[in-house]
């Protein structure tokens, strides 16, 4: 059923205010929609990263900006395949971002890039969780609207999701506010890593999403989803700051561990430039080694013990023949075992080109030694090359082990551990750094990790203390919400308990109506006083329409929508209801809007009904009995008036009458105008006494007199119409005990009424019988019948069903006088359909004793 307002509760969006609002969202987003995109393509940061807090759109966030707008528009103009699209689009937008981070695939990069260039130019499609969040929520949010759902149920649907959008976006935007993630317009956050723009679109989306429930639903504030919505909004607020915060803790653990791994590598690179710089002195400034000199041998002993993990100290000529080394080693010792074959190849690449002038060179049998090669190269030319070997563990223990700093080291080579903990030892991957070290042909690996302490430094425990307070407040709020709720419900009820007992007593009953939902319901004082159980009549508008009389129906519709649109400060109704019997009451409904919303819909409508039935009937009663009162005085005035000329011409008459000699040619004129005068005088009898008010109610009739003069007078009447007037008094008594005039006025009235509707040549029954200690009289006809919504009517003065241009009547009195004079004896006039073969009527009044004075 349509209201007034323009608005209908079927559509997507039915309050005005809601789809303007819509509207104004939905092109806001696809403008900053639009913005985004021709940033990202004409490659203005100005558009694509307005604020340096927050990181640039891509390609893909601006598209599903775009396809979220589409889908708000869709909603404000009742567009559902706007809307499916848009949201659609939306949520698997969101769907394919998720299962790309689960997989680990990369849009922007790799496989994809290479058959595609364009690919290759735009900007990542890779998309951060967060912006994946709020795509699918946002799109499933305007999905929600064109599910095979109650309307209702979807418009809940949408507001909750709605709701969790909101609390998304400005968790994200705190999270990014506050610099949790990464550095200011970094891309690489995953969980707060929303751009301005998508931030903007779905905080516009949720907060339209929520709107549009709550004008479309004035119980919203009830209803249980609004204190679920605020649960699951606050438990992915918190969910998210939890993960944000622990994910910047690890965040800052890697920063600190990467910045410790680079100091540590860049000790060792000092470390071994100190350890050969000696070697370095030798090879420059010292005279050339002799063997076996004193002098070399206590230097180089000397050089052994200060320089770190040095373990002796070799000359070669030019050739790479060792000449000497101190100390001197033992036959397996790596010097004597690689060093010379080390040697040679180092001389033989010599020949092809410059050499550095420090060489390093791993020893393959020793993973723990290296060697480091300097040339010796006076003015005179090169003559040969001093040779240190160093023990790696040796070197890097001065610096590496014992730091203090809360974090532990470990080296390898080829696989082998050089210094560090033992094998077996478990390295936190999850923390650890890892790098490498190169220096010639040495490769050295370094892992470095915090230590158990260190970690505790960065778990500050904050995070935890957030989840924790998060979850409790999750918890409270809602219950918190939904025990309001309760308490306004309970009071609401209260109220109208109290309402209803004190109206019971004055009336019949209250009611209560959702115009935007339909809901209508009524006390059931009022359902048990028209006889319906309380849950048989749908509780709608409409179910209590279809009850409402045909002929009263529109009248009560306009009223309501004059009020709902303002015109009528209040709403009041008088109107017929049809009881459970098929019986029609006169009811009065007063009621007026008691919520209206900021546009002016009506959202809530409070009445009380009454019924009014027998005030209406003795109303009705003193419509009759005063136009009964007039009719009569009007009626006997005319019998009166016209029976005095009358009485004259009929006197005058006989005097003519005998002037006239019996073969006078016009002579038969004489008898026919005599019998007309007696017919008009019998006429104006007949109505006088008819009409005329009877001083008491006491009589005796005969029936057969009755109803046998009351017939022949109306036959010689209606003589042109042809119709057949059929009498049966078989079964009737021959002497009844009330009025004469009582008996021949409902004859009269009913059989006249009779003909003038019956068909040419048509018959009329009229029946006279004794029923249960009743006098019943049936006058049936063969005329087009009554229609239902005009028997009650047709007792009404002054209404007719039959055409004005009747010359025999049309007035619309008899009916009314017959059913006023039955009912003053005590009886009633009934109307019985004869299946379209025309109507009975049918007369009931009781035979009373004149002993008595009782029913016989």
């Amino acid at each position: 059923m349509r209201t007034s307002g323009g608005f209908h509760p079927s559509a997507l969006a039915p309050d005005p205010r809601a789809r303007r609002a819509s509207r104004a969202a939905g092109w806001v987003i696809v403008a900053v929609g639009l913005l985004g995109f021709a940033g990202w393509l004409l490659a203005l940061p100005a558009l694509r990263q307005p604020l340096v807090k927050f990181p640039p759109v891509g390609f893909a966030s601006a598209l599903g900006i775009l396809a979220l707008g589409t889908g708000v528009l869709g909603l404000a103009d009742n567009h559902r395949r706007a809307l499916a699209v848009g949201g659609g689009i939306g949520f698997l937008l969101g769907i394919v971002a998720l299962l790309q981070r689960a997989t680990g695939l990369n849009l922007g990069s790799g496989a994809l890039t290479d058959p595609v260039a364009f690919l290759d130019v735009a900007a990542p499609l890779n998309i951060p969780v967060s912006n994946a969040l709020l795509f699918e929520f946002g799109g499933a949010g305007l999905l929600a609207f064109v599910l095979p759902l109650r309307m209702d149920l979807r418009r809940t649907l949408a507001g909750a999701i709605g709701s969790i959008v909101v609390a998304l976006c400005l968790g994200i935007a705190v999270t990014r506010l506050v610099g949790l993630v990464g550095l200011p317009g970094s891309t690489e956050g995953l969980l707060a890593g929303s751009s301005v723009h998508v931030l903007l679109a779905s905080l516009l989306l949720g907060f339209d999403l929520v709107f549009v429930s709550w004008t479309a639903d004035s119980t919203a504030a009830t209803t249980p989803w609004v204190p679920l919505s605020i649960g699951l909004a606050c438990l992915v607020t918190v969910l998210l700051m939890w993960r944000t915060m622990v994910t910047y803790e690890v965040h800052q653990a890697h920063e600190q561990t990467a910045a410790v791994a680079g100091t540590a590598l860049r000790e060792i690179a000092r470390q071994v430039e100190t350890a050969t710089r000696g070697l370095v002195r030798i090879a420059r400034f010292s005279p050339e080694p002799r063997p076996a000199s004193p002098g070399w041998v206590a230097s180089m002993l000397t050089l052994t013990h200060d320089i770190d993990g040095l373990k002796g100290i070799g000359w070669a000529d030019r050739s790479a023949v060792i000449r000497d080394y101190r100390p001197t080693p033992i036959p397996s010792d790596t010097f004597e075992m690689n060093i010379p074959r080390r040697l040679a190849s180092l001389a033989a690449r010599s020949d092809s080109g410059p050499l550095p002038e420090v060489s390093y060179l791993a020893l393959g049998d020793s993973s723990r030694a290296f060697a480091a090669v300097v040339r010796i190269c006076p003015l005179q030319g090169c003559t040969g090359y001093i040779v240190g070997v160093f023990d790696a563990e040796r070197l890097l223990q001065p610096i590496l082990v014992n730091r203090g700093d809360g974090y532990a080291f470990r080296v390898t080579s080829a696989g082998a551990r050089l210094l560090g903990p033992r094998a077996g030892t478990r390295i936190p991957s999850a923390w650890a750094e890892r790098s490498s070290f190169n220096i010639g042909d040495v490769t050295w690996q370094l892992v470095v990790w915090p230590t158990g302490e260190s970690l505790m430094r960065f778990r500050t425990g904050l995070p935890d203390l957030l989840l924790m307070l998060g979850l409790f407040v999750t918890a409270l709020l809602p219950v918190t919400v939904r025990l309001g709720q309760m308490t306004l419900t309970r009071a609401r009820l209260t109220e109208r308990v109290r309402l209803n007992l004190a109206l019971e007593t004055a009336t019949d009953g209250i009611w209560e109506w959702d115009p935007q939902s339909g809901l209508a319901t009524r006390s059931d004082t009022l359902w048990r006083h028209l006889g319906y159980p309380p849950t048989e009549i749908p509780e709608t508008l409409d179910g209590w329409m279809a009850l409402v009389h045909p002929d009263d129906a529109r009248r009560v519709q306009d009223v309501l929508n004059e009020h709902l649109r303002g015109d009528r400060q209040t709403f009041e109704a008088e109107y017929r209801v049809r009881d459970h019997g098929g019986r029609w009451h006169w009811v009065i409904d007063r009621g007026r809007v008691v919520d209206r919303s900021a546009a002016g819909a009506p959202l809530r409508m409070l009445g009380i009904s009454a019924d009014v039935t027998a005030r209406r009937s003795a109303e009705d009663a003193l419509r009759e009995v005063q136009s009964f009162t007039t009719m009569g005085r009007l009626a006997a005035r005319v019998a009166h008036e016209v029976n005095n000329p009358l009485a004259g011409i009929q006197n005058a008459f006989t005097l003519i009458k005998d002037a006239v000699p019996l073969d006078h040619p016009h002579r038969p004129y004489v008898g026919a105008i005599e019998r007309e005068i007696g017919r008009i005088a019998g006429v104006t009898r007949q109505l006088y006494e008819t009409y005329r008010q009877e001083q008491s109610g006491e009589g005796e009739a005969s029936v057969a007199s009755a109803v046998g003069d009351a017939v022949a007078l109306l036959e010689q009447l209606n003589r042109e119409s042809k119709v057949r007037i059929v009498v049966d008094l078989a079964g009737a008594p021959a002497v009844v005990h009330f009025p004469d005039a009582l008996l021949r006025q409902a004859v009269y009235n009913l059989v006249q009424n009779a003909v003038e509707v019956s068909p040419p040549g048509g018959r009329i029954d009229v029946t006279a019988t004794l029923d249960d200690g009743c006098f019943v009289l049936r006058v049936a006809d063969q005329g087009p019948g009554i229609p239902p919504e005009s028997r009650d009517r047709v007792f009404e003065p002054f209404f007719s069903t039959k055409p004005a241009t009747l010359k025999t009547g049309g007035m619309g009195l008899g009916l009314s006088m017959v059913r006023q004079s039955v009912r003053a004896f005590g009886g009633r006039v009934d109307i019985v359909d004869l299946n379209g073969k025309g109507s009975e009527f049918v007369v009931r009044l009781p035979l009373y004793s004149s002993e008595s004075g009782v029913p016989a």
